[in-house]
């Protein structure tokens, strides 16, 4: 900033006059990757840190400046993965911002964090990367649609999908979830319903995990020798280059956007499967590299009787706040770990 655009010590002198106890939220704004070297998929994994730094930071300075005041709600009203102006700017262009965006998604409900996350931004143009920062590609947009979509850019940004996942399959209050491997992550939720929705991250490139999700017929008040029944949406690569590549495919469909196959994502129906829960738990199979999102039902002696997807209630405003759960006693714990056995989402003769 220039001299005179700059005002030192601003917050200081705000929170020093009483704005903190007057004001409804605080406003902070991240860009998580500022490096001047081309990050690795794991450094801009690590900046998922900063999520709860960042909010620590704040109250601690509140708690300088205005002592004994309760800070006011905190919203993430713009951020993205990297700087376009730093190195590695393509990546928000890239498959792993999906994943990262996933991960800052639930790791914000479970931690409670901001009020609000808001990305930055719903549409914008391509910015060209200065050179040397093209490690993680040439061009960056930081919009989950770029402004002219569709008429060049035929395709929303890969983490525009994540956002789609999560609206499918994350409901409105915080469910407990715990993963036992630290390249598995898993996010649960319950919606109005009863309805269990969940968001699993397969970090690792590689390799397929089976994840045993325990205490299913607990948490559904299910009986024994019955079905639960379950929808489920995959995002996965676009291609061979893995999180570096530049698309995404919707339950095994590249280009399901593209503006000449003229589809919303409605169009394609979810993955369905019908498990039995006589041992309390149920499988699912996560790709290498990908997020699965799935709602599971309550059950259901009829294995064929499978539901349309859940429709949540939507709130007045531009912002949906998921309400914390704070019966915690009245919660069965959903365990992930990992499992030999594996009970795989199908729908027709399509088998993951």
């Amino acid at each position: 900033q220039s001299e005179k655009s700059s005002i030192p010590n601003f917050m200081e002198d705000m929170l020093s006059v009483g704005v903190a106890d007057r004001a409804d939220f605080f406003i902070l704004h991240n860009y998580f990757y500022t490096g001047s070297e081309t990050p690795s998929n794991d450094d801009l994994f690590a900046t998922m840190s900063d999520l709860k730094a960042y909010t620590e930071s704040l109250t601690a300075l509140i708690e300088m400046y205005a002592p004994g005041v309760t800070p006011p709600p905190y919203a993430l009203t713009e951020f993205s993965l990297v700087m376009e102006s730093k190195a590695g700017c393509g990546a928000t262009l890239q498959f792993i911002n999906s994943l990262w965006t996933a991960e800052l998604l639930g790791e914000n409900q479970v931690g409670g964090y901001f009020a609000a996350v808001d990305a930055f931004a719903l549409a914008n143009s391509n910015y060209t990367c200065k050179d040397g920062d093209t490690g993680r590609g040439d061009y960056s947009d930081y919009g989950v649609l770029s402004k002219d979509f569709p008429a060049t850019n035929a395709e929303p940004s890969p983490q525009y999908y994540t956002y789609a996942l999560f609206d499918l399959a994350y409901g409105e209050a915080v469910y407990n979830a715990t993963s036992s491997d630290s390249n598995l992550l898993a996010y649960a939720s319950l919606f109005s319903g009863g309805e269990i929705g969940l968001v699993l991250i397969n970090k690792d490139v590689n390799n397929a995990r089976d994840a045993a999700i325990d205490a299913v017929a607990a948490a559904l008040s299910c009986d024994t020798n019955t079905n639960v029944l379950v929808n489920g949406w995959i995002l996965t690569s676009g291609d061979s280059a893995g999180l570096s590549a530049t698309s995404a495919k919707w339950n095994g469909i590249a280009n399901a956007l593209s503006k000449s196959s003229k589809n919303t994502l409605s169009s394609y129906a979810p993955y369905s499967m019908s498990a039995n829960v006589s041992s309390g738990s149920i499988t699912l199979t996560v790709p290498a590299g990908s997020v699965l999102g799935a709602v599971l039902y309550a059950c259901s002696s009829d294995p064929l009787q499978l539901p349309s997807v859940p429709q949540k209630e939507r709130l007045r405003g531009s912002t949906r706040q998921i309400k914390r759960h704070q019966e915690e006693e009245e919660q069965a714990m959903l365990q992930v770990s990992m499992d030999s056995s594996t009970m795989e989402f199908k729908t027709d003769e399509t088998e993951l």
